[in-house]
């Protein structure tokens, strides 16, 4: 929502960043993609990770939002539905609440004010589908802390708010999770009478067959229409000190189980101003680009679905190639950027990355193009 972008502009910690949202929707209010619905925020910085809640207010007046700080070392997942269960307002270093959100809980008559004030198991839209979060929810957890043996549930209210971070974990890490179907688990969705003869892990959504069969597929993380995914490095700033920009937006256009994540860095600029967009800089869904990198992803996503086990053989290595490639290129340029940082060049620094990450990104593309005309 609008108010992101105003914290976006406004501040550089994610603790800001909460306060200033949720000042904008107590002050003008909150309306999602309809009147019961909520929306999730995660914001981070170099020391902080917060889970930001909000919907509408009683009578669609106001917002009721809250906010939670993940404990150091924890993982937090939110998938669909809110996570951030009894709140204590006593604690300021790690829960913030808006001015209505009380107020709002009992207009409405869906707290006591007696009872400890739980905000998922409160303001959760009615229209929610539990399995979309809780599935989701376990498979992160289970891979990221498995010494605590999750069972996966129907209500994700039986799952916690975070869990500690027992494994390594790198960018690499949680883009694989992106591209999760439930591979190896009883939920693996390549297998089945449903995956067909070629294991395809995707699910057709709608059509009268899901009205007149009971039962509910498990929702992948990567699902066939997700329209792009992003992981968000924010490394110490030391890392800025060094080569002149510190975070990195990676993103994935079209569904990431078969795409590829392209750096994108703070502070630098992107494209040429002086010349058309680059690949992810242009395009639409409604009208087919070749120069457009959702294209790209997209086209060789639908040629998957004709024999997905056989193409994904040459698909998914050609991925962790560009990947493995992509990190390769990023370190030694980096190197080069800390060079010239050292030398008091900052501003050309930025435009090395700048112009690294335009000609990657693009070389990408490319190849994805190369796949789809295989």
């Amino acid at each position: 929502h609008e108010a992101m972008k105003v914290a976006l502009e406004r501040c550089k910690t994610a603790r800001c960043a909460v306060r200033t949202m949720g000042d904008l929707v107590d002050n003008y209010g909150f309306y999602g993609d309809g009147p019961s619905s909520g929306e999730s925020v995660s914001v981070i910085d170099s020391n902080e990770g917060w889970i930001f809640h909000v919907t509408a207010g009683a009578k669609g007046k106001s917002a009721a939002w809250a906010a939670q700080r993940v404990p150091k070392g924890h993982v937090a997942v939110v998938a669909n539905d809110f996570t951030i269960r009894q709140i204590d307002v006593h604690d300021k270093a790690n829960f913030m609440v808006g001015r209505h959100l009380f107020s709002a809980a009992l207009e409405q008559r869906l707290w006591d004010g007696q009872e400890p004030f739980d905000f998922a198991k409160l303001m959760q839209p009615k229209d929610s589908l539990p399995r979309f979060a809780s599935m989701r929810q376990w498979r992160i957890y289970s891979r990221l802390a498995p010494s605590l043996n999750l069972q996966p549930h129907v209500d994700p209210l039986l799952m916690p708010f975070s869990v500690k971070v027992e494994v390594p974990v790198s960018h690499r890490t949680l883009m694989d999770m992106h591209r999760d179907h439930y591979e190896g688990t009883v939920f693996d969705l390549r297998n089945g009478a449903l995956a067909g003869p070629f294991r395809n892990p995707n699910r057709m959504e709608g059509g009268v067959g899901s009205l007149k069969v009971r039962g509910e597929d498990a929702r992948a993380i990567s699902i066939r229409r997700t329209a792009y995914a992003v992981v968000v490095q924010s490394r110490p700033k030391e890392v800025a000190e060094k080569t002149g920009s510190a975070g990195v937006a990676w993103y994935a256009s079209d569904a990431p189980a078969t795409s590829v994540f392209v750096p994108f860095y703070a502070n630098s600029t992107w494209g040429n101003k002086q010349s058309e967009p680059n690949a992810y800089g242009r395009g639409s869904m409604f009208k087919f680009d070749r120069k457009c990198a959702w294209w790209a992803f997209d086209f060789v996503a639908n040629w998957m679905e004709l024999n997905y086990e056989n193409m994904s053989q040459v698909v998914i290595p050609a991925m962790a190639k560009a990947q493995d490639g992509l990190d390769r290129s990023m370190a030694r340029v980096e190197e080069r950027a800390t060079v010239l940082v050292a030398r008091g060049q900052k501003d050309e620094a930025l435009q090395l990355l700048s112009a690294w990450q335009t000609n990657a990104q693009q070389e990408v593309v490319d190849q994805w193009w190369q796949l789809a005309d295989y």
